[in-house]
């Protein structure tokens, strides 16, 4: 049976605690890291198919709407 009030015990509990929690974190920076990625790459397509749009819409001489 395991004494779960030796100091033994507590420090390896202590340990195993300690590396889960940086093993989180370092998922969490990089999940953060990936949809920080994936909102930029949206964003800078937006931007160009704005910028498309308004180009065509030049070229076919419509008028921009405010």
């Amino acid at each position: 049976m395991i004494d779960s009030n030796s100091a033994s015990f507590r420090m390896g509990k202590e340990i195993e605690n300690e590396f889960k929690t940086e093993i989180d974190e370092d998922l969490v920076r990089k999940a953060e890291t990936v949809a920080d990625e994936d909102l930029i790459k949206g964003l800078n397509m937006i931007i160009k198919n704005n910028e498309t749009l308004e180009n065509v819409m030049k070229e076919e001489g419509i008028v921009e709407i405010p």
